[in-house]
C-alpha cells in the first residue's frame, strides 16, 4: 500500500512493488516528491507563514504581487525575484501606506520589475556575471564580500544597495532571494496608463528619430492606439543606417511608403506586458509578418535579455 503520509501535501503517491512506493510532485510543483513547491507567490506565502527567520515579514510583497502581478508571477516564468522584506516596503511606503503605493501601479510595477530577473538563478550562479538585465531594463548587478558570505543587489547608476538576507529559495516558476532594502531608481521612461506608445515616445530624447518617422509615415494615429504595443528602435539604431536613408524615407514617396511597412513591422496590434513576451514563441505584427521571440537567459554580457526576428 502506498504510504502517502510520506509525500508532500502536492504528490502523487504510487506504489512500484509490494512495500515500496514513489513520491512525484503533482502538475506545476517541483521538489523531489517528499517536498514539493508550488510557485513563486505560493512559495512567497510558505516562507512567510513558516520559515523561522521570515515570518510575517514578507506580508506587503504577497500583498503587492496579489493585487498587481499575480498573473505574472503564477504563471509564467522563470523569474528570480530579490523581493524587499516589509520593512524594506514600509521604508518606501511610509505614511502614505500600502493603498497610496499601489493605486499608482504602473509606478509600483516599475519598482517591482526593476528587483526581478529572466531566468531561474541562484545567487552561486550569478556570481559568474559581471551584469544582469531587470524585467523593467535596468542593468544590475551583485557585490560580493566572498570572506563574510555577504551579497548585495544593486542597480546599475545608484547608489543604493540592497544586502541579501535570505537566499535561493527555489520556486516552480523561479527563485526568490530576499533582501532588505527597496531599490527605486527612476526609469528612462515613467509609464502611464493614460497616454498612448506615441505620448511616452514623445517623451524621451532617445526616441526622437523615431518621432520623426512616425510623424513623416503619416502613422500618428495607429501609435496612438492604445491596444497596441510597439517594440520602438532607439536613435542609435537609426543613425547606424546608411547615410541618407533617413533623408529618403522621410522626402521620397518610394522611401515613405517603405518606412510604413518597416514601422508595421515593430507594431503588435495588442497588448503584451514583458512578462508574457518570456512564454510566447511568436507574435504577428501589422505588417501581417511573425515575429519570433528568444529569450536569452545567459550570454557573456548579462542575464536576461530578449531577441526578436521577423520569420
Amino acid at each position: 500500500m502506498c504510504n502517502s503520509a510520506s509525500c508532500d501535501k502536492n504528490a502523487n503517491c504510487l506504489t512500484t512493488e509490494p512495500f515500496k512506493f514513489k513520491c512525484t510532485c503533482k502538475e506545476n510543483y517541483v521538489g523531489n516528491g517528499t517536498t514539493c513547491y508550488g510557485n513563486i507567490l505560493e512559495r512567497l506565502k510558505e516562507i512567510n507563514d513558516n520559515h523561522p527567520r521570515f515570518r510575517r515579514d514578507l506580508q506587503l510583497a504577497i500583498r503587492i504581487i496579489n493585487r498587481l502581478y499575480l498573473e505574472p508571477m503564477t504563471k509564467h516564468g522563470p523569474f528570480t525575484l530579490f523581493i524587499p522584506n516589509d520593512r524594506a516596503f514600509r521604508g518606501v511606503m511610509r505614511a502614505r501606506g500600502f493603498e497610496n503605493f499601489v493605486q499608482n501601479s504602473d509606478r509600483a510595477l516599475q519598482i517591482l520589475r526593476q528587483h526581478i530577473l529572466i531566468g531561474q538563478f541562484r545567487l552561486e550562479d550569478l556570481q559568474a556575471y559581471d551584469q544582469f538585465y531587470t524585467l523593467q531594463g535596468n542593468q544590475a548587478l551583485l557585490q560580493i564580500r566572498v570572506a563574510k558570505d555577504v551579497f548585495k543587489y544593486k542597480l546599475h547608476g545608484a547608489s543604493a544597495k540592497a544586502k541579501v538576507v535570505g537566499r535561493n529559495f527555489v520556486a516552480s516558476n523561479g527563485m526568490i532571494h530576499i533582501v532588505n532594502n527597496v531599490l527605486t531608481m527612476r526609469p528612462d521612461i515613467l509609464g502611464d496608463t493614460q497616454r498612448s506608445a506615441l505620448d511616452l515616445i514623445k517623451l524621451e530624447a532617445k526616441y526622437n528619430r523615431l518621432q520623426t518617422l512616425v510623424t513623416a509615415s503619416g502613422m500618428e494615429d495607429i501609435f496612438d492606439n492604445p491596444n497596441t504595443t510597439v517594440f520602438a528602435p532607439e536613435n542609435s539604431a537609426w543613425d547606424a543606417l546608411p547615410t541618407g536613408t533617413m533623408d529618403y524615407f522621410t522626402q521620397d514617396q518610394e522611401g515613405k511608403e517603405k518606412l510604413q511597412t518597416i514601422l508595421m513591422h515593430h507594431v503588435v496590434p495588442q497588448k503584451v506586458g514583458v512578462t508574457s513576451l518570456i512564454n510566447t514563441q511568436k507574435l504577428k505584427t501589422l505588417a501581417d509578418t511573425n515575429f519570433a521571440i528568444k529569450v536569452n537567459e545567459q550570454r557573456a554580457a548579462g542575464v536576461g535579455c530578449f531577441k526578436y526576428y521577423h520569420i
